[in-house]
């Protein structure tokens, strides 16, 4: 008899774990696209433009005036939108994007210089989906260079959100 109650046991702890193991995955969907260059630059501007809420943004090199205009016509719409770029960068100047959505009122920082650089490339979309790569937000990287970035849906954009979050109150 105590065979017979392990037996039954053992199969309801199977069932219950292939429940939760469903359940979870239906709760917690995990999706991702993946996106490569050179081309393919609209989906990423894609992403930017579907933007409702917020869109947290930290990028090493940024001199694409498409991914600017896509910010500030996000923040003309309400989104609320912060930016945290690398003062540093040797070559291109990301001063002019600084200035650009400074001056469209948007929030950006420079990055702390508690890094030897923020060498990070990644973008925060409605606090949901995380664009995370290769990709600079430059003309070459969107249109011209080998380039690979994941647009993820999953519980590791609340990695992504903390380490903006503390990042951000670092930066000056």
């Amino acid at each position: 008899m105590n065979n017979q109650k392990l037996i039954i046991a053992f199969v309801f702890g199977v069932l219950l774990g292939l429940l939760l193991f469903y359940s979870y995955q239906e709760f917690f969907p995990s999706t991702s696209i993946a996106i490569f260059s050179p081309g393919n630059g609209e989906k990423i501007i894609s992403l930017l433009d579907s933007a409702e809420s917020s869109i947290d943004l930290e990028v090493y090199v940024f001199t694409s005036q498409e991914i600017i205009d896509s910010l500030k016509n996000a923040y003309d719409k309400g989104v609320y939108v912060r930016v945290i770029l690398e003062k540093r960068f040797q070559g291109a100047t990301n001063q002019d994007a600084y200035k650009q959505l400074m001056d469209h009122g948007i929030e950006v920082k420079w990055s702390s210089y508690d890094y030897k650089l923020m060498h990070t490339k990644f973008a925060v979309i409605d606090k949901k989906k995380v664009l995370v790569g290769s990709h600079n937000f430059s003309n070459s990287a969107l249109n011209l260079n080998r380039e690979a970035s994941v647009i993820l849906e999953s519980p590791l954009v609340k990695e992504f959100i903390e380490i903006f979050e503390t990042d951000w109150k670092i930066a000056f």
